[in-house]
């Protein structure tokens, strides 16, 4: 017996009614279920309300292997097909089936629809014709639509006058590129004359929802984006290791998966790889890096981003073939479902298709009124590679790097997309959403707001009139609005737009000036191997060792504790200076993930620390002096001259701090030498002949004004200073100087010599260039120097304190 229909929803709203049809020996349970996992239900709920049946007929066979091991029983079949010896088919139980539809429409009716997967497909287009014929269903309301998942023609030829009265019914079928029924598909497809079909790549359904851009969202908003839009149906979700999104969206995902909102399987998740990751040796260690990013253990899609690597030369290097047998790779080993490309030309895919035994699935372009690629998408749709058309809204939120013209057209603004939009009485961009999906691609809008996000769920599902998407299919204005001007280069492999699109024109509509230079500079520092390097290990520690970064740790923080010497309050404040350079040298290495995730909030609290510790050491400085304390400036000196390159250091190189950061640090460090210098002064003037030295070199500055410089105004000294007064101020402006600088030019000789190190270090393994050969000079001197520098520093203290 069938098991009464259920309804999946209840709503006040009025909705549209459609009648679901499960597939073969599976049941409505099964099929709502399989709904709910593509995210439909969810997605649909505005608008339609479904009831799930089963079929009357009990499973006469073996239940199929993609049923039995995900979904419990009973199991049920619309009818049982068989082949008798003279090869016609025959149908069992089908005028059964025939019979339970309609005792369901008369008594759970009325429904404006049929919906089916498969065989229930099958069974929906049948019924609708024999309605439409007079054969069944006679008094009952007109099922006005059809929508069929890998739905299929049944090869009876008594069934065929059923197909006819179908050419007039409105109907979406949705297929896959592998589904082993897809030719029977097809030719159900045939009997509609304007059906909408949507292709995804593999054999299962992938939701055709636009999911919401991540692209340029704010740290923070894409987290709350993310999540409102799983929360509401979205099970499509599209970024990239470029958009340097992965890590919050992964924490998002690990928080909806937890609590139970969506499981893993119900999630359609694509990423990209990044121009610089090109290199066949790249690419599983950068698919594996999403990975852990996304906390994932497989993509169910990888894109090339671009048909890019930043190499200049004559050719793309290395070939994009090369690669893309690398991205096969990924689908074997299992880190990735599907594979394809983003921003490819006809002539590109040619390319990558002629070797590849794995086809693209996807090819994500720019693709809206104002730009259709009507030829990309005609040649991709002939060859079974599904579009996915980004910015359907005309980049009216561009970053400003990539700019827009001012000149350009706005899409949103058209005349002709008001008007349709007012007469539906929907906002522009839903009806440019309704357009793209009716395309029969996939698109992905911008979307922040809640209101936005449940309109662009409403607007794929709803279609729009023949006469509006005509009027929409051919407007005037075509052109990109994302050029990609800052892939072309004069040194290759890309020395126009028309090259990189394959056209035989290009207008640049980006704005940006200069971009062959930027993109020169920026390619070359996005391709460094050295900075790559950095970020694969999240910190330079082992540019010199754990160890060696944490010896000077210790070096600073005992200078800092003798210096105090045993003042509780001097050790106070040398403790979290301490405990947060452990802590950020432990976290580097050992929790990267969190390191890298939050490593802002521990730079700042790193500084903080530091600028304590100076905050007392400045008090104390010019307590000492005032009390006329012999030797103490000088123990201060060390403390400045010492302590501040070596944080410094620590800063910029060994935890890979931006130099910003460090640069913020030095206002903190070079107060001190204005507390500690009246000492020092007092003890240079004492020496013989210093101050007759003093008054001549003053007044050679003074013929030049320097005394009465911007500088010399920010200490209080009279219309003469006397010679006390200058050494103080030009003391004091010169060891300030010093203690900017040297730290500086440490940081960079040190780095220097490590990029020098893994330069030749690459090269001896054979997978990287060998140094520039005039570059040795800098980086084995600059060694010397920095070495000899932290060496004296160290000398310095010991010397400081026998003298003590």
């Amino acid at each position: 017996m069938a098991s009464q229909p259920h309804a999946a929803h209840h709503h006040p709203r009025k909705r549209l009614r459609v009648l679901a049809l499960h597939s073969f020996r599976t049941s409505g349970a099964i099929f709502a279920e399989q709904q709910r996992r593509a995210g439909l239900d969810a997605a649909l709920a505005d608008l339609i309300d479904v009831t799930y049946i089963d079929a009357p007929n009990a499973a006469s066979g073996p239940i199929p292997d993609d049923v039995a091991p995900h979904f419990e029983g009973p199991y049920y079949e619309w009818w049982n097909a068989s082949r008798d010896g003279e090869g016609r088919w025959s149908y069992e139980g089908w005028r059964r089936a025939v019979a339970h539809m309609e005792d369901t429409l008369a008594l759970h009716g009325p429904f404006d629809g049929l919906m089916g997967f498969s065989q229930g497909g099958a069974m929906a287009s049948l019924a609708i014709g024999m309605q439409r014929c007079g054969f069944a269903f006679k008094g009952l309301p007109l099922l006005r639509f059809v929508v069929a998942f890998a739905g299929i023609r049944v090869r009876d030829p008594q069934l065929e006058r059923f197909y006819a009265p179908l050419r007039s019914c409105p109907s979406l079928h949705v297929l896959g590129d592998r589904d082993p029924v897809k030719r029977l598909t097809n030719l159900l497809i045939e009997c509609f004359e304007h059906p909408v079909v949507v292709t995804h790549p593999r054999g299962h359904v992938i939701p055709q929802l636009p999911p919401p851009d991540l692209e340029r969202h704010k740290a923070g908003e894409m987290k709350e984006v993310v999540e409102a839009a799983v929360r509401m149906g979205y099970r499509h979700i599209d970024c990239a290791a470029e958009y340097e999104n992965e890590g919050e969206v992964g924490e998002t995902l690990a928080a909806v998966l937890a609590d139970g909102t969506v499981r893993r399987e119900e999630l359609w998740v694509t990423s990209k790889l990044r121009n610089e990751d090109h290199d066949p040796n790249r690419v599983g260690a950068a698919c594996k890096e999403s990975l852990s990013r996304l906390g994932l253990d497989h993509l169910d899609l990888y894109l090339m981003h671009w048909p890019v690597t930043g190499r200049p030369g004559p050719a793309v290097d290395p070939p994009l073939s090369d690669t893309w047998r690398a991205m096969e790779g990924l689908v074997r080993s299992g880190l990735a479902r599907s594979i394809g490309v983003s921003n490819f030309s006809v002539k590109k895919l040619e390319g990558v298709l002629a070797g590849a035994q794995i086809p693209p699935a996807v090819n994500q372009v720019e693709a809206h009124p104002y730009f259709r690629n009507d030829q990309l998408l005609e040649w991709c749709k002939a060859r079974g590679i599904h579009i996915t058309a980004y910015s359907p809204l005309g980049s009216p939120h561009t970053a400003p790097f990539f700019k827009r013209r001012d000149d350009l057209p706005e899409l949103l603004q058209d005349a002709t997309l008001r008007g349709i939009a007012d007469k539906h009485g929907r906002a522009p961009a839903e009806v440019l959403v309704s357009w793209a999906v009716q395309r029969g691609t996939s698109c992905l809008p911008k979307s922040t707001k809640p209101d936005h996000l449940r309109a662009n769920l409403a607007a794929a599902s709803w279609r729009l009139p023949e006469e509006d998407f005509q009027a929409l299919s051919t407007l005037r204005t075509q052109c990109r609005m994302l050029d990609g001007a800052w892939c072309v280069s004069p040194d290759g492999p890309y020395r126009s737009l028309e090259e990189l699109w394959d056209t035989p024109h290009e207008e640049r509509t980006s704005g940006v000036r200069r971009c062959a230079e930027m993109n020169k500079s920026w390619q070359r520092w996005k391709d460094d191997p050295f900075r790559r390097s950095m970020s694969e290990h999240h910190t330079g520690i082992d540019v010199i060792g754990a160890r060696g970064a944490a010896a000077l740790m210790l070096t600073h923080s005992i200078c800092f504790i003798w210096l105090k010497e045993g003042r509780p309050a001097g050790m106070l404040a040398c403790v979290p200076y301490v405990l947060m350079c452990l802590a950020l040298a432990s976290l580097a290495q050992r929790r990267r993930r969190f390191y890298t995730a939050h490593r802002e909030l521990l730079v700042t609290l790193l500084h903080l620390a530091q600028t304590l510790t100076n905050y007392h050491t400045i008090l104390h400085a010019g307590e000492d002096v005032y009390r006329m304390h012999n030797g103490k400036p000088l123990r201060l000196a060390l403390q400045q001259l010492a302590g501040g390159p070596i944080f410094i250091t620590i800063c910029a190189l060994h935890l890979r701090l931006p130099l910003a950061w460090s640069l913020a640090a030095l206002p903190a460090m070079t107060l001190a030498p204005l507390a500690y210098l009246p000492g020092l002064c007092r003890r240079l003037m004492a020496t013989p002949g210093a101050e007759d030295a003093v008054v001549g070199l003053f007044r050679i500055m003074d013929t030049f004004h320097i005394a009465r410089s911007p500088m010399a105004s920010l200490l209080p000294l009279p219309p003469t200073p006397e010679p006390r007064q200058c050494c103080m101020l030009y003391s004091t402006w010169s060891v300030v100087l010093c203690s900017a600088v040297i730290p500086l030019a440490v940081t960079y000789v040190l780095e220097r010599r490590a990029r020098w190190r893994y330069h030749a270090r690459e090269a001896a393994r054979g997978t990287g260039s060998a140094p520039d050969e005039a570059a040795p000079l800098l980086p084995a001197t600059g060694a010397w120097l920095a070495d000899a520098y932290l060496a004296s520093c160290l000398v310095w203290a010991v010397a400081e304190v026998i003298h003590a």
